[in-house]
């Protein structure tokens, strides 16, 4: 990919909600175990100082500008310095259900940089959860940032091999006392119940929404979202995994109402999670540098990366209108 930077003049929407740069800091406060009331969703987002909706920016370059589409970011890295992106989608419900059940232990499982762990960590510290971990590793490895951070947080840690936390998936482990198991990446109905607001938050109506993808979660709330609100727009995922069908399975599993008005793109893994190859380290940086806009190569710098080529390819028709998500999680940037 070539000439990805000329002539981009930024203009982004309601940029009162951008606040100020995202310097992440661990909180030294606790908020309630509970709240007062049942919580809602404006309850829950003035508790954890969530800030929606999310700005909307325009980027624009020679490619884009060939190509006769639009294509606008949906900045929901700016939601909160550490529950942002599609981590706070999925964790508002989830949230909520954790509160009215009044559940005061949970546990889940994840990989050592996954920061659906760090946002649902900072999120049960400042609710007072306890929490059980089981994440793929092992204890002689360096702790990532990530790890560090959660176990800051005050959730126990449990590492697990490949083998065994393939087996988990399909049945949790054994806990040692009464708590509620969350599956993998939020990968419950309940989880998709955030996406939906995205679209009371969009003043345009899109051709198609992009969105990374590492189980399929965010694409099942986005295709339910479009569904729900009566839209044709096309949700395209970005696999940043090598789990394509299993991905693909999770999202149709997810969808109570099939919709053939989704896909799931792969090519764009760079090697896996957490892993990258010098193309695209380059493509991030050439691409923070001229547009000012983080990305880590997790999530976010692959589904970048994967719409720009696609936009360069001639991938949508002209005069497209696309929406691409920020996922947020740029915590994963640090190095351990």
């Amino acid at each position: 990919m070539t000439d990805l930077h000329k002539n981009n003049p930024l203009r982004i929407h309601t940029a009162d909600t951008v606040g100020e740069p995202l310097v992440w800091k661990p909180s030294q406060s606790k908020i309630a175990s509970h709240l007062d009331s049942k919580p809602t969703s404006r309850t829950l987002t003035e508790t954890l100082n969530i800030r929606l909706p999310s700005p909307i920016q325009t980027i624009r370059n020679s490619i884009i500008q060939k190509a006769g589409v639009t294509l606008d970011i949906k900045r929901d890295d700016l939601i909160h310095p550490i529950i942002s992106g599609n981590k706070w989608r999925k964790l508002q419900g989830l949230v909520s259900q954790i509160i009215n059940q009044n559940t005061i232990k949970i546990a889940t499982m994840g990989g050592r940089y996954s920061n659906y762990l760090h946002a649902l960590a900072y999120a049960s510290h400042q609710f007072n959860w306890q929490c059980d971990f089981y994440v793929r590793g092992y204890p002689q490895q360096v702790l990532t940032p990530t790890l560090k951070d959660i176990t800051q947080w005050g959730c126990q840690i449990h590492f697990v091999d490949r083998q065994t936390f393939k087996a988990m998936r399909h049945k949790p482990p054994r806990l040692d006392e009464p708590a509620l198991w969350l599956p993998e990446g939020g990968l419950n109905p309940i989880s998709l119940q955030g996406f939906a607001q995205i679209f009371n938050e969009l003043e345009t109506v899109y051709d198609t929404i992009i969105i990374a993808s590492a189980t399929g979660t965010s694409v099942a709330g986005l295709v339910k979202g479009c569904n729900d609100a009566g839209l044709k727009t096309k949700i395209i995922g970005i696999s940043v995994l090598n789990n394509h069908s299993e991905q693909l399975q999770n999202i149709t599993d997810l969808l109570s109402n099939p919709s053939p008005n989704w896909k799931l793109l792969a090519g764009y893994e760079f090697g896996g999670f957490a892993k990258s190859k010098p193309e695209l380290s380059q493509f991030i940086e050439q691409f923070e540098q001229e547009f000012g806009l983080p990305l880590e190569s997790l999530y976010s710098g692959k589904s970048f990366y994967a719409t720009l080529d696609l936009i360069s390819k001639g991938y949508f028709p002209t005069q497209s209108r696309i929406l691409l998500i920020h996922c947020g999680g740029l915590q994963g940037k640090r190095k351990p």
